[in-house]
């Protein structure tokens, strides 16, 4: 049916009595007029091909008038039958479901004063509870509460809800579907104010803020605590830091997703610059402890970045006489070497998983350079490796690779 078919007239001398038209004499004498202009209506339920209607006997249709029916049928139904399903209150923190009111009385289009401002709503329904607030009912037609007044309700914590009966003004809707909308359906209803549930959602919504403000700051505590501790252990590794950042870094692993690396990585290999970190970690036997658990923390790749040239890692290899702190840096070259080649190797990830994954000791690191002679490495010690490999090449590159192959499958 077309919007503006109109199939309710109010009865002449009255501001509510809607009658139906089918319910009404052929003609003027139907005594109805238009709801919204109330110029005089003829009654058009004679015929059997168009369907009976309201036409406004002067021809010219205002075109408010089956909205304005709607508007007093449904404003009739609520004060006559006293009842509504409110609307269910859902959000992040309050989830409250639908529920049915009856109240006392319902008293449609009259002036309520709220503190210091008189408003006028659609309905106001009484409780029956004389302590009970009252709720506001607005009935949505074509216009919703404007902002102005949404703000006042809001601003004087009133009670109210709007009900959407937009999509009936394009069916031919009878008092049953009025009733179904007020009754039976919420999915056609808003909150527009509820105090109760309003306060109860900004209270947790501010929990909330106040809890996430708190972890902040903890982090932040943390951040600043964890900073100072690792600028304080590269100057001086004492047992006490030594220890306390291993225990750092092992007890912040169960809480991290997968790809999220413990702050105090974060903080001793910046940006993942393993290059930088290789420069300036201390070349101490506290320093290799760090070492050895950075690189055994899961989610730690060391990948291309780190880019150590061949040449470079077996000068350091065949150098006689080396220092401790020579020794250590070494150590850290070829672990650091072997995982960047494995992050670059095609399908090299399940090793470098599985390498990672696992516990790296430094006296199984130890034991490898010792078995494959990394620390007195000569072109003699080359050629076992490469007959154990079946390789007979020489050039620097190849050599190293034989390095970190045989590595990655002895770790």
């Amino acid at each position: 049916m077309h919007e503006e078919m109109l199939t309710y007239g109010l009865k002449k001398g009255t501001k509510d009595v809607l009658l139906h038209i089918d319910s009404v004499p052929n003609g003027k004498s139907c005594d109805c007029e238009c709801p919204h202009c109330h110029h005089p209506l003829i009654a058009r339920n004679y015929g059997k091909e168009k369907e009976h209607h309201f036409a406004h006997a002067s021809g010219a249709d205002c075109g408010k008038g089956r909205m304005t029916a709607l508007h007093i049928m449904a404003q009739n139904i609520l004060k006559e039958r006293k009842t509504i399903l409110l609307p269910p209150y859902k959000t992040n923190y309050v989830n409250e479901e639908a529920q049915t009111k009856i109240f006392k009385e319902v008293l449609l289009e009259e002036f309520c004063k709220v503190e210091d401002i008189a408003l006028r709503p659609d309905c106001n329904c009484i409780s029956k509870n004389p302590e009970a607030p009252t709720l506001w009912v607005e009935i949505y037609c074509r216009h919703k509460v404007d902002d102005l007044k949404r703000t006042e309700i809001i601003h004087r914590k009133q009670y109210c809800i709007e009900v959407d009966f937009r999509d009936l003004l394009n069916e031919v809707y009878t008092v049953k579907d009025v009733i179904k909308r007020l009754e039976s359906d919420s999915s056609h209803k808003e909150w527009i104010c509820c105090p109760v549930w309003d306060d109860e959602n900004k209270r947790i919504i501010n929990q909330a803020q106040e809890e996430h403000n708190r972890e902040v700051r903890q982090r932040q505590e943390e951040e600043n605590n964890q900073k100072l501790l690792v600028e304080d252990w590269k100057k001086q590794q004492t047992p006490e830091r030594t220890k306390k950042i291993i225990h750092i870094i092992n007890s912040s692993q169960d809480s991290l997703d997968h790809f999220d690396l413990p702050l105090i990585i974060r903080l001793l290999v910046p940006n993942d610059n393993w290059i930088d970190f290789f420069n300036k970690h201390p070349k101490t036997e506290a320093g290799r402890e760090v070492f050895y658990a950075i690189v055994q923390t899961p989610n730690v790749i060391v990948d291309h970045k780190f880019s150590y040239s061949s040449k470079s890692l077996i000068s350091r290899l065949l150098k006689k006489d080396r220092t401790s702190a020579e020794d250590i840096a070494l150590e850290y070259l070829i672990m650091l070497s072997c995982l960047s080649r494995l992050s670059r190797d095609d399908g090299g990830k399940e090793y470098y998983d599985k390498l990672v994954s696992e516990t790296i000791y430094r006296e199984r690191m130890l034991q490898i350079f010792k078995e494959m002679g990394c620390f007195e490495i000569n072109d003699e010690t080359f050629s076992i490796i490469g007959k154990k490999l079946n390789y007979n090449g020489s050039d620097l590159d190849n050599k190293l690779f034989w390095i970190l192959n045989h590595l990655r499958h002895r770790i």
